[in-house]
């Protein structure tokens, strides 16, 4: 069994650590759910920021031509898309026979670089290449 002197300091050791400021009055818990609030907010925050959605409409579609190589030609789906009052025009950068959207569709869209991540009905997101800006 510990010796009294010692069995006296560790309730006051565990209950205030030196870290934590007396004047305070707040406990360990409160302390630690305060630091976990702030550190969620943060880690929530900053991939909210990195991938912006954006509402797009579709204003027209058309079929284009496009070359693989020298030889190849094959057609694929255009969109003409409008975000916040830019137009954008976006293409699959593989060959399409039909459109999947329609003149009037809400789209959810992301940029990087030079590709629109758009996401489906459906919930996965598909890539298309940037063709222009206007």
């Amino acid at each position: 069994m510990a010796p009294r002197w010692f069995s006296d300091k560790v309730p006051a050791m565990i209950s205030s650590p030196p870290w934590l400021s007396v004047e305070t009055g707040h406990s360990l818990s409160e302390t630690h759910g305060l630091r976990t609030l702030i550190l969620l907010l943060v880690v929530l925050a900053f991939p909210a920021l990195a991938q912006c959605q954006q509402t797009a409409t579709i204003t027209k579609w058309e079929m284009e031509t496009y070359s693989q190589s020298a030889h190849i030609t094959r057609n694929h789906v255009v969109y003409f898309v409008d975000v916040d009052g830019k137009h954008y025009k976006i293409a699959r950068k593989q060959r399409e026979d039909k459109p999947d959207f329609q003149v009037g569709d809400k789209l959810q869209v992301r940029f990087e670089k030079n590709t629109c991540h758009v996401t489906k009905a459906n919930g996965k997101e598909a890539k298309y290449e940037v063709l222009g800006v206007e």
